[in-house]
Parts: structure tokens; C-alpha cells; sequence
């Protein structure tokens, strides 16, 4: 241990020396202040350093605690980054108007399909249109939604055959999930010929060995589809975790009627102005008929299950959500989720850990603080 105090001894002192002349160079006063700064910050990590070892194990601990709860928050952050982006709330909701983002999901026994979705919209535009915190006159845009269906489909290019997941989309799906096109573009619900397909990287060099086919057509159960799009293959370790499976297709919903089995709606998500404290998640409660007074009763009694995105990822919302884990366990949820809501719960879990890890991490330094700091003092005063 002193070998190594003193390490640090003769290498702080030859920084000491190399900051001194850096500080005094006649380059500029740029270049002293730079120094100046250096030589504070060698001399604050020297001192923490030399302390830490004169305290002992504790002190090691002490820096260790520090390491591991700093880098907590690079964690946490890059959660946030990945999932709590805001990019759909700040477009929709230029103005003072704040957004709301919100997913519902239904069990495969509900049987939603995109008439149903057509009368969900409108008695939505007569719940907003009927309140009084709401200025429908002097909005662009009350609110938008997506919703999508999933299904395994054959899927040929001249002698090609493969089965793959597709997911059958309408509404604003591609505003709602950002995608990075590789080649072409996205199709859209008020599109007049809806035989545009949106492929995943993967699936294109499948079928194509290429990812340059905009404009070429495969064929899903003898009917012709034009490729208008390309896009990124999701990575990381919770897209696999969700589903290793990378080949994908995205198609209207509207094609669902020309297959043998007709997929239900799944998922539909919402952006709705946020003009009061739980309006959205109250108007989506309203829109679905759900008691608030058991509200997690109603939910399980339609088959239903609702998720506030907006503010998913903030400590409250997560210490909810840590509650209710046990009757999650006892009662599993009635749902089907997506891959991207999967991938959102194993973020929320590890996000949740970060936290739990974090306030351990508090009790733990304040538990050892007073130790580190009198063994420091004694082992000084020995010497």
C-alpha cells in the first residue's frame, strides 16, 4: 500500500511539473488557463486518491460506490435516449398545448379490427371536441393514432419463399416508431393504390441480396406488392431479447381483407393534448369504458391494457409500476404485446434495477463516510 502511495506521490509530482510549464508557456492566456484548470483537477484526484488509500478498505469501497453510482446515470440517460425520446410530442404539440403519448393493448379475443379503429376516432373527436379545455378551433392537430396487427405470412420472389412477421399498419405508425430508410420511403394511410411495403434490411438481402429494390415486387398470397422502402435492422440486446427474429414487413392494413385469415388490431397508440393534469389517460379511460375507481379490475375484465409513454421512464411512474409487479406475476397480463412494447418493458425493468442500485448506493455511502473518515485520521496520526 505505501509502494503504491508513493507511486502516486512521484507521478503527480512530474504532472505537477509538466502543468506548471503548460501554464506558463507564452502561447496565450488560453493555454495558461487550460493549464490552470488541469493542474486544480490532477490536484483534487491526488488528494482523493491519497485519501482513499489512507483510509483503507472502506476507502476503496467509498470509490468504488462513487464509480458505480456516477455511472448510474450515464445508464439511465442512455435509457431515456433510446426510449423516452419526445421528438412526436415537441412536432405535434408546437404551441403552450402539451402532448400525451399513450399505447393501449388489446387481447387477440378482443376482435378489433379497422372499422372498429374508424369508431374509436370518432367518438374520440367527440370527447375532445365536447370538452372545454380543449380549443379545437385553433388546432392543426387534436390528436393522431396508429394502430397494427401482427401475423406470419408467406412471402415469394421468383424462386424465393420465406416466412416472415408482418405487421399490418394504419394511422401515423411511422411518425410514431422512428425508423432509419436505408433506401426509399414510407407509405401512408391516404395513400389511393395502399401496395407499398416497407422491409427491413435483413429481409431485403434475403430476398433480393440486395438492399437497392425499391420498386420491385413480391408476393404475398397471390397478390403483387411494390416495395417503397427499406429500413434499418433494429440492434441491440433488447430488440433481440424481444424478438431475435430480423426479418420484417410493414404493409397497409387495408391489404388484411385480401388475406385467407384476417388479423386483429393488437396495439393502438394515441398522441392527445395533455390541456390538464391526467386528461389523456382520462379521455382514453372514457373512450374505452374503464372504471377508475378499480381501474385495474376493468382493465383485466376487457382484456385491455393501457400504458402512459410519455412519462414511462420517470422515477414515480416506475415506483408504480414496481407496486403493481406482484399482481402482475399472480395475474399475467391478457395481452399480446409488439416487439417494440417488449423491448420497453425489459428497458423499464432495467431502468427500474439502475434506481433500486442507486438508492443502495446512498445508503451504503452515507453507512461508510464516518468510518472512512476517522480510520483516516488515525492512520495519519500514527504516522
Amino acid at each position: 500500500m505505501v509502494r503504491r502511495f508513493d507511486y502516486w506521490i512521484r507521478a503527480g509530482r512530474r504532472t505537477d511539473t509538466f502543468l506548471l510549464e503548460f501554464a506558463g508557456s507564452p502561447d496565450g492566456g488560453r493555454k495558461g488557463m487550460y493549464g490552470k484548470i488541469l493542474k486544480r483537477m490532477v490536484m483534487e484526484i491526488k488528494k482523493a486518491i491519497s485519501n482513499t488509500i489512507a483510509a483503507g478498505w472502506k476507502g476503496l469501497l467509498l470509490l468504488c460506490l462513487a464509480a458505480f453510482f456516477f455511472g448510474s446515470f450515464f445508464v439511465s440517460c442512455h435509457i431515456r435516449k433510446a426510449y423516452a425520446d419526445r421528438t412526436l410530442e415537441n412536432t405535434f404539440g408546437r404551441g403552450e398545448t402539451d402532448y400525451k403519448r399513450i399505447s393501449v393493448f388489446f387481447s387477440p379475443k378482443s376482435e378489433m379490427d379497422r372499422e372498429q379503429m374508424i369508431m374509436l376516432r370518432n367518438e374520440l373527436t367527440r370527447q375532445l371536441g365536447s370538452s372545454s379545455s380543449v380549443d379545437t378551433e385553433h388546432m392543426e392537430t387534436v390528436f393522431i393514432d396508429a394502430y397494427e396487427a401482427k401475423v406470419q405470412i408467406p412471402l415469394s420472389y421468383q424462386h424465393t419463399f420465406l416466412q416472415v412477421d408482418a405487421s399490418f399498419v394504419g394511422g401515423h405508425y411511422f411518425d410514431f416508431h422512428t425508423m432509419t430508410f436505408l433506401r426509399g420511403g414510407a407509405f401512408h394511410e391516404d395513400d389511393s393504390m395502399h401496395d407499398g411495403a416497407v422491409i427491413s434490411e435483413s429481409l431485403a438481402f434475403a430476398l433480393f441480396g440486395s438492399k437497392d429494390c425499391v420498386g420491385k415486387t413480391v408476393w404475398i398470397e397471390e397478390k403483387g406488392i411494390r416495395i417503397c422502402g427499406v429500413v434499418e435492422d433494429r440492434k441491440g440486446y433488447d430488440s433481440r431479447m424481444a424478438n431475435p427474429e430480423t426479418q420484417k414487413i410493414y404493409l397497409p392494413y387495408v391489404l388484411t381483407g385480401q388475406l385467407s385469415e384476417q388479423p386483429e388490431v393488437t396495439a393502438y397508440e394515441l398522441l392527445l393534448p395533455e390541456t390538464l393534469d391526467g386528461f389523456a389517460l382520462k379521455n382514453v379511460d372514457e373512450l374505452f369504458s374503464v372504471n377508475r375507481y378499480d381501474r385495474e379490475a376493468s382493465l383485466r375484465e376487457k382484456e385491455i391494457y393501457i400504458v402512459e409513454e410519455t412519462d414511462r421512464f420517470r422515477m414515480l411512474p416506475l415506483l408504480k409500476t414496481a407496486a403493481g409487479l406482484q399482481k402482475r406475476m399472480i395475474k399475467p397480463v391478457p395481452v399480446a404485446f409488439p416487439d417494440w412494447e417488449n423491448e420497453r418493458i425489459i428497458a423499464e425493468n432495467r431502468m427500474l434495477l439502475v434506481y433500486l442500485i442507486r438508492f443502495g448506493i446512498v445508503v451504503l455511502f452515507l453507512f461508510c463516510i464516518p468510518g472512512s473518515e476517522n480510520m483516516a485520521e488515525r492512520r495519519t496520526r500514527s504516522r
